[in-house]
């Protein structure tokens, strides 16, 4: 017997969704008795992006299930994916994808649930949680549609073989994202923010800005992409990142359209009046504030402290978009680049980015300052898998460039004002 089930969730609704258990008799009921349940989708963001990994049915109702009845096949997933509704889409079709997920894995949790391992790879057809909107260059978080059907029956531990009546679609938990609170700025600037472990001393703060495809596109601003576009954010919050730094806040500012805006919307001061703010209320070392940014978060991470160049302990800037920002107004001179000669500075980058040059970027910078450190690329691989040349953030996100036997981390943990 198939059983299928749909329901439509955007998935900027991280935990606020509050769902009763279906209502449902025990599974030592009358013969043929069909229990209705929820399942949660699992995202994970993975170098290339955030994508969904798996699906866990709630099957806490089953008790006790025998686990040889579940297989790859008891299941099949179809994955939907649209931009929101009010989202300019300019010329663009709403539907992004829709596609089949490949069951990889299926298995009982130890509270009992039925989860259902999805096949991942960059750039998965049907398998991200943000769609880029390419007219636009932006990465708009979309509402995502999961069915999930039963093609063959479960079988408890009595013998007996038990179908779903009904299976329907809860909420998204990504849990790197999730831990990240959610405020806005007094100017109206978006912000996610990671805290350490609670503890007496005061602790570095890091400030991670994003690239432009981050930012809003026209009325649509809902602090999302910065956290599941790339791990650049995410990263500084892992337990490894934790442990170098002895505990460290994360910041991850959205701008509302782009950093290039600066010479009007001046955002290096919006970022510095969001830092003060933030730093007023947490436990943050003020003499340990350090800044990483890449490609239009590069160029916005150098025009932040070449405006505040006494303030900021250490810079890591990734692939800077110093030559892709458009007007003259915008672009960073090498009197901007002077400016950091007192901030630790570390650029990195590969050698086979196709939209930011490495030579009139990161080398351009590095020679005129001649304390920094230049990491250079070949390309950009890693763990087995091939990305684009303009990725190099991903080295980053990872604390994978080292000098002098230091990793980047460790490097950042060391410096202060």
């Amino acid at each position: 017997m198939k059983t299928r089930a749909t329901a439509l969730m955007a998935a900027t609704v991280i935990t606020t969704l509050s769902v009763s258990p279906a209502a449902a008799e025990p599974p030592d009921g009358p013969p043929g008795h069909s229990p209705q349940a929820q399942f949660t989708l699992q995202a994970d963001v993975l170098d290339g992006g955030e994508q969904v990994t798996s699906v866990t049915i709630d099957g806490h109702r089953l008790r006790p299930l025998d686990e040889e009845s579940l297989t790859t096949s008891t299941f099949t997933v179809h994955a939907e994916a649209r931009y929101p509704d009010d989202v300019d889409l300019m010329g663009e079709e709403q539907t992004v994808y829709a596609e089949e997920r490949a069951v990889t894995d299926a298995q009982l949790t130890p509270s009992g649930d039925i989860q259902l391992d999805l096949e991942t790879a960059f750039d998965l057809p049907g398998g991200a949680t943000l769609g880029y909107l390419d007219p636009a260059g932006r990465n708009i978080t979309l509402d995502l549609d999961y069915t999930v059907e039963q093609e063959e029956p479960l079988r408890l531990r009595t013998g007996r073989e038990v179908t779903f009546s009904a299976l329907e679609q809860g909420e998204l938990v990504s849990p790197e994202v999730d831990a990240f609170d959610t405020g806005v700025s007094s100017t109206g600037v978006n912000y996610r923010l990671s805290r350490p472990a609670p503890g007496r001393d005061q602790k570095p703060l890091i400030v991670w800005l994003h690239g432009n495809g981050e930012g809003g596109h026209g009325g649509f601003y809902d602090n999302e992409p910065q956290l599941r576009a790339n791990r650049g954010a995410v990263g500084p919050a892992t337990p490894e990142a934790q442990e170098i730094f002895d505990g460290a806040y994360v910041l991850a500012p959205q701008v509302p359209d782009t950093w290039y805006e600066t010479p009007s919307a001046d955002y290096a001061q919006q970022l510095r009046d969001l830092i003060d703010e933030v730093a007023g209320r947490e436990r943050i070392d003020t003499d340990r504030i350090h800044v990483m940014g890449a490609s239009a978060g590069g160029y916005m991470a150098t025009v932040l402290i070449s405006a505040f160049p006494e303030d900021f302990a250490s810079a890591a800037i990734t692939c800077p978009a110093y030559t892709t920002t458009g007007a003259e107004d915008r672009r960073v001179d090498e009197e901007d680049i002077s400016r950091l000669a007192d901030t630790p500075t570390w650029f990195i980058h590969s050698a086979d980015d196709p939209v930011v040059p490495v030579e009139e970027t990161s080398t351009w910078a590095h020679e005129l300052l001649p304390s920094s450190i230049l990491s250079i690329y070949d390309d950009v691989s890693f763990h087995g898998v091939d990305y684009p040349g303009h990725f190099s953030w991903i080295y980053t996100a990872q604390n994978d460039p080292t000098h002098d036997g230091v990793s980047l981390w460790e490097w950042m943990a060391d410096q202060s004002r």
